[in-house]
């Protein structure tokens, strides 16, 4: 692996140039912390921006990397609250911004923008909609978004998630979203060359089957063929070195962790 000027980690291509560039808004599960927000993603690639999820954190952690008006579309995997609640400020931020940019196509699973809206008790649904193009995705969704290409696998949770594929040129990164081991995410994640997977609980068994285990992480990583393994909605008291530990043996190779300000490029 490449180091960037940071010092971070930067995975490379095949053929050495950068196409999808991946930037870490956030990765914490559940809740943010004081060093890392919810889960949010920018994809980067020939002058197009694209959000993966709007956890708690990601508006103002995002800024860094990409302003309001630069951003070309968001997807939101759900609408849980650690991945979706910074959709509020973007949406002020847009309303009220003085150049008035065009609406901002938002990919969401049947439903999100009606739970979304309902919170925003006092504001319009037309500014709303004016601010926010919302178009329906589900797991049989293929589309394109500026020079990536889309796919997406609905996942094992209490409400529709949806796991993401994006894909430019012969480069493909799969985001688990939130998962338990069955579900549409192993089949999406295979031959992917990076995998972002959750890896919310200590061990094995310790809730319902609605999201992962680092071992869980690791093993499925390795039945899919992937190429390199990333845990990332590790929850802020568990012992993240332990995760890595874990996952890495089920993996058969070693396995990080994605935290807020981690780039890629592949």
């Amino acid at each position: 692996m490449a180091l960037d000027a940071s010092g971070r980690g930067r995975a490379r291509g095949r053929g050495g140039e950068p196409g999808v560039k991946l930037t870490v808004i956030g990765s914490s599960g559940t809740y943010p912390t004081p060093t890392n927000a919810c889960s949010g993603y920018l994809f980067s690639s020939e002058g197009f921006n694209l959000q993966v999820d709007c956890g708690p954190g990601t508006f103002v952690e995002g800024q860094e990397y990409c302003s309001v008006e630069e951003l070309d579309a968001v997807i939101l995997t759900h609408w849980h609250p650690d991945h979706c609640t910074d959709i509020y400020p973007l949406f002020y931020a847009l309303r009220f911004h003085p150049d008035s940019p065009a609406r901002l196509p938002v990919y969401a699973p049947a439903g999100a923008e009606r739970h979304l809206f309902a919170f925003l008790s006092g504001d319009s649904r037309e500014e709303f909609q004016r601010v926010f193009d919302f178009r329906v995705i589900d797991e049989a969704s293929e589309l394109e978004a500026g020079p990536f290409k889309l796919r997406f696998a609905r996942t094992h949770h209490p409400v529709e998630t949806l796991a993401v594929s994006v894909q430019e040129g012969a480069h493909r990164i799969v985001y688990s979203s939130d998962t338990g081991p069955d579900g549409g995410y192993p089949g999406l994640a295979a031959g992917a060359d990076i995998c972002i997977c959750e890896s919310t609980y200590e061990y094995a068994g310790q809730g319902p089957p609605i999201h992962l285990s680092a071992g869980e992480a690791g093993s499925i990583a390795a039945n899919a063929g992937v190429g390199r393994l990333c845990l990332a909605h590790i929850f802020p008291t568990v012992d993240a070195r332990r995760c890595v530990g874990e996952a890495s043996e089920a993996f058969g190779e070693e396995v990080g962790c994605v935290v807020q300000g981690d780039r890629i490029e592949l």
